[in-house]
């Protein structure tokens, strides 16, 4: 088979490494991935992390 993608990412300029970075937690987000695969909580920056925890304790259905 070809690279794989980490080692895609990884040969381009770090300025599109992070937005990849950013494009792939908003994606995350908007999906809501984090509900039904846990594990990508790892994958969003502490920050967001921190709000989404404060929004599902809350089911308010307004975002902050």
């Amino acid at each position: 088979m070809g690279r794989t993608l980490d080692e895609v990412i990884s040969a381009l300029p770090q300025s599109h490494q992070d937005e990849i970075v950013q494009k792939t937690e908003e994606f995350i987000l908007e999906n809501k991935l984090y509900e039904q695969y846990p594990e990508f909580l790892e994958l969003i920056s502490p920050e967001e992390r921190a709000k989404l925890q404060g929004v599902s304790m809350s089911s308010s259905g307004r975002s902050a």
